[in-house]
């Protein structure tokens, strides 16, 4: 369009205006100068009528009204309700209606306007026909003796002259939070109006009622049980009231619960109890908004999905309604074509159907209540699943199922986010038929065998999965598990945990009764095969950090075990066994080890012992083993030198064989108490050697050095004993290449020793030890045994790492007592054959002697006393 058409059009539109003026001018003027006059009649009626209307207002309403009325302040308007005149009200608090007396307010308001015809300010009867509420609150109650707190009108004033008389057919509600509470029928519910408008002539006995409401339920209780809470409802519908009767009949409109449209018919009749007989029905619903109506604990996993497809529903409501009743209760419902997608992982379910039927049975309640899924089909990828389920009895349920299915696990993975458990990759299938008691939502049974039954099969192919705080990858999991009532059979079940191999067979008793309580044991009866078990990373797995001690070992008391293991190899740490072979029991939170042998350290050991988890922070370990021939050198390494410095695996050598017994407690670190240690050991070590072994240097002021860093010797045999945090060692003599010695002592675990020596010294030794240390003869005790050698005895006291060392001459006393009380004991064993004295000391050896052979008068007898 060019300027010159765009001028035509503008003179042809100023045209039609100018002809068309002449004819609504007067009437524009007219209706202008009618409006201004009704403002000014409105202003000049509301001035004249306003004290009269709002003292003649206030007066009648507290004779008329059956409650007590608090205001902030009144005002009078012919213009906020116009064509109608109105009287507001702030700030306004309705008592409870007598005589009931309950706490709280029945209407708390911002403000209340009421609307009645302007006509009646000239007859002085006012009849209110509208109520308008907003930013307030209306509380309904009837307490347990039928008393309810909303009568608003005094009975029987029949005075129609002068009054203000309650004609509603119409009340608006704006933000207004409603409670009502029923205690006969145990019910109650609370919302907000966000915008409500009802209408109607409330003043009849029997009237229709119009309802359109947007509300926001904030929950809809009954029987404790919530039934609906935080929803989103809009009603809109037609409500025929009979007030004499109390009926409530729905004749037209519907419900929308989130995105759910319901039909709504039938009626309710409100008296003692509430009487019901409602029909519900669905057509083509959405599946998203009714998982939407699930609880809010729920919502963060519906968020996850989308779904679609076709959903029918219909359900009636039938029966009375009282806190000890409750109405029937029956919905029957059907899926088609569903599909449902998880948004993170796009992945989709598809081909989703099912029909089912939920209903409260004959009793009307939770224990008759029933929930049939029936042809329940569904599609992942290229797995699916099929079965049907059955329950009955919703507050000790018993289910009933079965179940068809074959999925890649991954796919389970992605599409249900599962957790703990993350799979990585593998295949199961699961054909089972299962039925048994539920109870507090739990499958249990004190006899499960004769409540649970089950029969079917699972397989496991290949299945790999990782466990939220475990550093452990699962790999290589496959087997087949035959279900047999409350047990399973279960055959070449084989994986890896980490380095850790097995092969299992066996049974595992009660597992639904483990699987699905929290008091009841399972029991495995099996033959494990392995390769390689780790401990490092078994016990490792939970920990926090990268610490290599942060173990932790905890024995279940659901757990109860019969175990014939076969090892090839076991490794903790440094420490390695090979050809272990083994009997378990567990029982009672105690493990026991009935006949384990194993290689190890060059050897071989078979051990017996316990480990007791009954105490709340420490294990009691018992142990009782007989050591063949182990290498010493490799005890120590492996052992990792039992934590001390000072005894290393470089400085000795030798072949173990020892019987030893060991008590102690552990704790769940497995680190021992060594205050709680109690040992005894039998041991002898053959083909020994101390090799640079520092504390023994020490001895260097008595012995030349070069003797002592090499200290070989053929056989070494004591009972040492550990207790109080001492290793006790008795007199044991060593013959070595160096020395022939007697050494007895303690060592405690803070590393002070107290160690006594006695040294026997060859000729050719003590010539060199006379020749290099001149003070031995100088300083020391020497005592020549009448056999060529001489006897030195020495202390080692302190810190092993700086000890002490003097001549012992506690040790040359004790000898000396032992020696003195042999020669006494010999003396008296001759005065005893020669002269019949001290025959009635047992300690001396009986005379055995023939007595009718003459004794020799020619054997002298020499006596000698000491000082």
């Amino acid at each position: 369009m060019n300027h010159s058409e765009i001028r035509i059009m503008l003179n042809r539109v100023s045209l039609i205006f100018r002809n068309s003026w002449k004819y609504i001018r007067k009437p524009l003027l007219w209706l202008s100068i009618s409006f201004t006059a009704l403002l000014i009649i409105a202003s000049l009626l509301a001035y004249i009528f306003e004290d009269d209307v709002k003292a003649y207002f206030l007066q009648k309403i507290n004779t008329q009204l059956n409650i007590r009325v608090e205001i902030g302040k009144i005002d009078f308007s012919l213009l906020s309700h116009f064509p109608q005149a109105s009287i507001s009200l702030e700030k306004v608090v309705a008592h409870h209606s007598k005589p009931y007396k309950g706490k709280g307010n029945l209407i708390e308001a911002e403000q209340i306007d009421f609307s009645f015809s302007v006509f009646e300010l000239f007859i002085g009867n006012y009849s209110i026909n509208r109520i308008d509420i907003q930013n307030g609150s209306i509380n309904i109650h009837r307490d347990a003796q039928g008393v309810v707190n909303y009568d608003l009108l005094k009975p029987g004033n029949n005075d129609t002259n002068e009054r203000v008389d309650f004609k509603l057919n119409a009340v608006f509600a704006t933000n207004v939070n409603m409670t009502i509470e029923d205690v006969p029928s145990d019910f109650s519910t609370s919302y907000l109006i966000k915008k409500g408008k009802f209408k109607g002539d409330l003043s009849n006995d029997i009237f229709t009622l119009k309802v359109a409401s947007d509300l926001e339920i904030e929950q809809l209780k009954s029987d404790k049980i919530a039934w609906i809470k935080e929803r989103h409802v809009y009603i809109e519908m037609g409500i025929e009231i009979n007030k004499k009767t109390q009926v409530y009949t729905f004749i037209d409109g519907g419900i929308q619960l989130a995105d759910l449209k319901f039909n709504v018919s039938g009626k309710i009749q409100n008296k003692d109890v509430i009487g019901m007989d409602l029909q519900f029905g669905g057509v083509d619903l959405d599946i998203s908004s009714f998982l939407s109506l699930l609880p809010k604990e729920y919502s963060k996993v519906i968020t996850k999905y989308k779904s679609d497809g076709k959903f029918y529903c219909d359900a009636t409501l039938k029966g009375n309604w009282s806190k000890n009743e409750h109405p029937y209760f029956n919905a029957e419902f059907k899926i088609e074509d569903g599909t449902i997608r998880q948004i993170e992982h796009d992945i989709e379910l598809k081909n989703v159907k099912l029909s089912g039927r939920i209903h409260n049975g004959s009793k009307h309640s939770l224990e008759s209540s029933v929930l049939d899924l029936n042809k329940v089909y569904a599609e992942l990828n290229d797995g699916k699943a099929s079965g049907e389920i059955h329950l009955r009895n919703f507050k000790n349920p018993y289910i009933k199922a079965n179940t068809s299915a074959s999925f890649n696990l991954l796919d389970l993975e992605k599409f249900f986010s599962l957790k703990p458990v993350h799979f990585v990759s593998g295949n199961a299938s699961l054909n089972i038929a299962i039925e048994g008691e539920l109870k507090n939502n739990t499958l249990i049974s004190h006899a499960p065998s004769e409540i649970i039954k089950a029969e079917g099969l699972l397989k496991l192919n290949d299945v790999a999965f990782n466990i939220e705080g475990d550093s452990l990858a699962y790999t290589g999991f496959s087997g087949n598990f035959d279900f047999n009532n409350n047990d399973v059979r279960v055959d070449n079940f084989k994986g890896k945990a980490g380095k850790t191999d097995f092969l299992m067979k066996g049974t595992l008793g009660n597992v639904f009764g483990y699987l699905f309580s929290k008091d009841q044991a399972i029991t495995i009866t099996s033959t494990v095969q392995s390769n390689l078990v780790y401990l490092d990373e078994l016990f490792a797995r939970h920990a926090s950090n990268s610490n290599d001690n942060d173990y932790r070992f905890r024995i279940s008391p659901r757990l109860k075990l019969k175990l014939n293991a076969r090892v090839n190899q076991l490794q903790f740490r440094k420490f390695i066994a090979r050809n272990i072979v083994g009997d378990f029991r567990l029982d009672n939170r105690e493990l026991i080890a009935e006949k384990l042998d194993l290689k190890t350290m060059g050897g071989n050991i078979r051990l017996a012992g316990s480990v007791n988890g009954k105490l709340e922070k420490h294990l009691i370990l018992i142990c009782t083993a007989n050591l063949k021939k182990v290498d010493i050198t490799q005890v120590f390494n492996e052992c990792e030198d039992f934590g001390q410095d000072v005894l290393k695996k470089e400085n000795i050598q030798g072949k173990l064989d020892a019987d030893f017994q060991l008590n102690t407690l552990v704790s769940s670190g497995l680190v021992i108490d060594l205050d709680k240690l109690f040992a005894t050991a039998n041991i002898v070590i053959n083909e020994g050697a101390l090799l640079n072994f520092e504390p023994l240097n020490n001895l260097s002021r008595f012995i030349s050095l070069d003797e002592l860093r090499n200290v070989r010797f053929s056989s070494l045999k004591n009972q040492i004993e550990i207790r109080n945090r001492n290793v006790i060692i008795p007199r044991m003599d060593i013959v070595s290449n160096a020395l022939n010695i007697g050494v007895s002592g303690t060592h405690n675990f803070d590393n002070v020793v107290d160690y006594h020596f006695e040294l026997f010294l060859s000729d050719l030794l003590a010539k060199k030890a006379r020749k290099s240390k001149k003070e031995n003869e100088e300083f020391g005790v020497i005592e020549d045994d009448g056999l060529g050698k001489t006897r030195l005895f020495i202390s080692m006291k302190g810190p092993v790492n700086k000890p002490s060392i003097s001549y012992d001459s506690k040790g040359m006393q004790q000898k000396f007592r032992e020696d003195l009380k042999n020669e006494k004991k010999s003396m008296k064993q001759i005065l005893k054959e020669e002269f019949g004295l001290f025959k009635k000391d047992t300690s001396l050896i009986q005379d055995k002697r023939d007595p009718t052979k003459k004794t020799s008068t020619k054997k002298k007898v020499l006596i000698e006393f000491d000082n």
